[in-house]
């Protein structure tokens, strides 16, 4: 993404933070709605970093956490591609179809490209991580519990698309991803095990057996 697009997209974001509905703001900019609303997602949890490009495979350990993630918590591709900051929705639809039908190894790159993460692309965002003490994510994470309460009172996120708050869903977009920062936060300094073994000990299933114990 260019600095020309990230301008327009900032500009757009702006207007929804002012209160201008996703709708008028995509047709005053030409913008395709479902689109805009992804952006502002990402926005939200990662700020204009969310927006560039990814490069580089995904190793089969990762694409098969983000589906168990995705899975046991009932996102949607789009949200689940906001949190783990992968490029397009339909890369996440891909590997659950491959997984269902084929497992662990369904989601084997079958281009026989290595399979290591290019240095951008990172499961979890250091530089937040570096940024957020665990009282400041605790801290954080009780604010948005405490939106995502008041706004079940209202309208459902479930409802249909055309009043769905983008706020909203974008809150809990968040909400997700500090509770997995949190995960990782806990296992990865005194448990060097992958992350399927980590995420089998928290009570999600996966294809992946269990390392045999000397």
């Amino acid at each position: 993404m260019n600095k020309y697009e990230i301008d327009c997209i900032s500009e757009l974001i702006k207007q929804i933070q002012s209160k201008e509905s996703r709708k008028t703001a995509g047709k005053r900019f030409g913008a395709d709605t479902s689109c805009l609303c992804k952006r502002f997602g990402m926005y939200e949890c990662r700020g204009p970093e969310g927006w560039r490009h990814r490069r580089g495979s995904y190793p089969v350990e990762f694409k098969e956490l983000v589906i168990l993630f995705k899975k046991e918590h009932s996102l949607s591709a789009r949200e689940t591609a906001a949190l783990f900051n992968i490029p397009s929705p339909t890369t996440v639809q891909a590997w659950e179809k491959r997984y269902d039908e084929g497992g662990i190894q369904g989601l084997a790159d079958q281009r026989r490209r290595k399979t290591n993460l290019s240095k951008d692309t990172q499961l979890v965002s250091v530089k937040l991580l570096e940024e957020m003490s665990q009282k400041e994510l605790q801290a954080e994470l009780r604010r948005l519990r405490a939106e995502n309460a008041s706004l079940k009172k209202g309208e459902r996120l479930e409802e249909a698309k055309e009043r769905i708050d983008a706020e909203a869903e974008a809150r809990i977009v968040c909400e997700l991803a500090l509770l997995f920062l949190f995960h990782f936060m806990e296992n990865s300094a005194s448990n060097p095990l992958p992350f399927t073994v980590t995420a089998r000990r928290h009570g999600i299933r996966t294809n992946t057996p269990e390392p045999k114990r000397k």
